[in-house]
């Protein structure tokens, strides 16, 4: 290891600079030794050198866990629930199916598609919520709330136009590509009834899941 060998050769070169200068020789003085000094820098080198792993990194260190992609998640969502004057929302669901931790953040942008897969003419807004950085172990999972009004026959509602939903489109935020989820996993579809429609989507957040 090279952090080793330089750690070695700097500790043999500090005990060579640190030793005095050897004195001169009088008739009743004795040379200076250096050999046991060196023996002794050698040997704690030595022992050093048996501890070497400890004194770098390991190159196989545990990597920073990035952004999850697309292709590690699968999506879906809760049963939903009905609301007063005709509000409904669930939780879409985002679980890491791949082999390292990830995570995910932020609102995960929806699109609305029919079921022949063409966009409903829907937009969505932003429910009110702190943004945080949701790490996500294999299997672990993530919500953010969907809340739409899908109830024509509420009081002011004849004349809406509701769109049927038949296809969920989820880009996670950073996820390279977007995952589908089929409208009838909310039990009799999804119906959009806002003109021109509208849809509010929460925050990425870890369970238990909250609107």
């Amino acid at each position: 290891m090279q952090c080793v060998t330089k750690w070695l050769t700097d500790s043999v070169s500090y005990f060579r600079k640190s030793m005095p200068t050897r004195p001169r020789l009088g008739p009743r003085r004795r040379p200076y030794a250096r050999a046991p000094v060196l023996a002794a820098a050698a040997a704690a080198a030595g022992a050093a050198a048996s501890l070497g792993a400890g004194l770098c990194l390991p190159a196989s260190a545990a990597p920073v866990p990035q952004r999850c992609r697309a292709s590690a998640l699968t999506g879906r969502v809760l049963t939903p629930f009905d609301g007063a004057a005709g509000t409904f929302g669930t939780v879409v669901v985002l679980t890491n199916t791949g082999a390292h931790a990830c995570f995910v953040s932020g609102r995960p942008k929806v699109a609305l598609l029919t079921a022949g897969g063409a966009p409903l003419a829907a937009h969505q807004s932003a429910t009110p919520g702190a943004i945080h950085r949701v790490l996500l172990a294999h299997g672990g999972r993530a919500g953010a709330s969907l809340i739409w009004h899908g109830s024509p026959d509420e009081p002011g509602s004849v004349s809406r136009q509701c769109d049927e939903v038949g296809t969920i489109r989820v880009t996670p935020s950073g996820a390279g590509g977007h995952l589908t989820i089929a409208g009838t996993a909310l039990g009799g579809g999804l119906q959009i009834c806002d003109p021109p429609g509208a849809f509010r989507v929460g925050p990425l957040g870890p369970p238990p899941f909250s609107f």
